[in-house]
């Protein structure tokens, strides 16, 4: 885990195991979400900072504050989940996240529609690979708050035929927490503390 004094800037990531119903991770995010604004800001009080997870047109989860809230901090967040996991970053800065299961799937030239130019070069010389290429891709599109709605051909997350850490301003960080999976962190990333919940 990287660390940081700097509380304002901790992604908090969340995980546990992909065995609920909706209802009770509908419940667990407003937890999470709790759990991190306590942390950043002790004086935060639940009872009198009501707020509501809605989505955008496009699905990304945001955080709507009571009309009461004193607090109204910025809270973003992104979910995932694959197989045997359950993930959630939650910042105060706009975060996307991703976790696939890295199993046996390769590319083929059908899939070319999902991927860019560059990433369509780089998955025909490493098939194997496709999981990989589609979490990094699918974090980033989590960030820009677009999911897979808008042509994922319109970025790349591969240069000079690598994957790549960063877009402009903006970390690609991968996670190797998750034996078997893929599993990346997309925004402007100094530290993360990772916490297990069940």
């Amino acid at each position: 885990m990287m660390h940081n004094s700097n509380n304002d800037d901790e992604i908090l990531i969340a995980y546990m195991s992909n065995q609920y119903d909706f209802s009770y991770y509908s419940k667990i995010k407003q937890t999470i979400i709790l759990d991190y604004l306590q942390k950043q800001n002790a004086a935060f009080h639940a009872e009198n900072d009501q707020f509501r997870i809605l989505t955008t047109k496009y699905g990304k989860p945001y955080v709507e504050w009571d009309r009461q809230s004193k607090c109204a901090s910025p809270v973003h967040f992104s979910v995932s989940h694959s197989k045997d996991y359950w993930i959630m970053a939650v910042s105060s800065n706009p975060v996307g996240m991703d976790i696939e299961w890295a199993k046996e799937r390769s590319y083929k030239s059908e899939c070319s529609i999902f991927f860019h130019e560059a990433e369509q070069l780089y998955l025909e010389k490493r098939p194997w690979e496709l999981t990989k290429i589609w979490s990094a891709k699918e974090s980033y599109s989590k960030y820009l708050g677009i999911g897979m709605l808008k042509s994922p051909q319109f970025f790349t997350v591969i240069e000079n035929d690598h994957l790549m850490n960063r877009i402009g301003t903006i970390d690609i960080l991968p996670l190797y927490y998750f034996e078997g999976y893929h599993c990346f962190i997309c925004g402007q990333i100094k530290n993360y503390r990772l916490v297990k919940y069940d």
